[in-house]
This record gives C-alpha cells, structure tokens and sequence, in this order.
C-alpha cells in the first residue's frame, strides 16, 4: 500500500494482524512534527474491500 503511511517523515509500525488479506500500522507523529502533540493513528488495510478502516486516533501532549 503506497502514499501517506510511506512518508518517511512518520513513524510507521506493523501490528499483528489476525486476517491475511489485511494489514494493520500505525502512525506516529511526535510532538515536535505536529507542533505539540503527538498523534497516533491505527489503521487496518482491507485487501478485499480496497478500502482503509481507521481504527483509533489518538492524540496527546
């Protein structure tokens, strides 16, 4: 799966996935990229659906 996720600006990491026609990572964007908070973003990649199904968004200090 290409664009966003791949930006080598971010912190990309694999998660177990119980599927394997999916995918899950997550996205970690520290503080000092966002200007303050970090922000994480958990997303799973449906093969059979070709669609991205965003899991949790969480954002801090």
């Amino acid at each position: 799966m290409g664009g966003w996720v791949e930006d080598d600006r971010r912190e990309v990491r694999d998660l177990p996935d119980a599927d394997p026609r999916s995918e899950s990572r997550v996205v970690e964007l520290l503080p000092e990229q966002t200007g303050g908070r970090g922000i994480s973003v958990v997303y799973r990649y449906s093969q059979d659906l070709d669609a991205v199904l965003i899991l949790w968004l969480i954002a801090g200090p």
